[in-house]
């Protein structure tokens, strides 16, 4: 996954657009540019991809990968 790093009045927030997984061969944006620079954005995909962002640091947390790290 990728995230992009937003900074709202000191508290920092990560917000995914991107999804890849070769096992399965999936891959997703959730934004990118059209052709003349516009942004497109896909609502639905976005909220996909947060929803499965939590659910993976729920689990991670779950799993004590935090505290392995440190």
């Amino acid at each position: 996954m990728l995230f992009e790093v937003v900074d709202t009045s000191g508290s920092v927030n990560f917000r995914p657009f991107y999804f890849r997984n070769d096992y399965v061969g999936v891959e997703q944006w959730s934004r990118d540019r059209g052709e003349s620079g516009t942004l497109i954005c896909n609502p639905r995909l976005t909220r996909e991809l947060e929803a499965f962002a939590a659910m993976w640091d729920r689990n991670l947390k779950e799993q004590g990968f935090l505290r392995a790290c440190k």
